[in-house]
């Protein structure tokens, strides 16, 4: 193999790898959540961008317990379609301060991220009491 030929193959391969690399950036932005439809229906909204995964839920729920520290509510929600079942479940803000404001009764909707094996909730809007069907709820009737 002529030094020419070696100098073009590694040029090659560190080309190819830097390609690699840039692709996998995991720096991807998200975008703000779809609006809710009306009905009561949690939406689905892809973020925008070839590279990321992030998809963001509108969802309503029921607040049955929020953390001392707000770092934490459970919420017994309605189905997320295309994504889960109605159930009652922990939710995690990335702030705290999300949560602030809630107490336990309340119905809510919010903005639910699902990246990779992460989630978290934002914008997080109390609604009136008669706003949220609860599916474990429709079932004692």
């Amino acid at each position: 193999m002529s030094l020419p030929r070696i100098f073009l193959t590694h040029l090659l391969t560190a080309v190819l790898g830097l390609a690699l690399l840039t692709s996998c950036d995991s720096s991807s932005t998200t975008e703000d959540a779809a609006p809710s439809e009306e009905g009561g229906d949690a939406s689905a909204s892809p973020a925008t961008g070839a590279e990321s995964a992030t998809t963001v839920y509108r969802v309503r729920g029921l607040v049955r317990k929020v953390a001392d520290d707000d770092s934490m509510a459970v919420i017994d929600h309605e189905e997320i379609p295309g994504y889960m079942e109605a159930m009652s479940m922990p939710f995690y803000p990335r702030e705290p301060s999300v949560f602030a404001d809630l107490e336990a009764g309340q119905n809510v909707e919010f903005d639910y991220h699902v990246e990779g094996d992460q989630a978290w909730v934002e914008n997080v809007s109390v609604l009136p009491k008669s706003a949220v069907q609860i599916a474990t709820e429709e079932k004692k009737e």
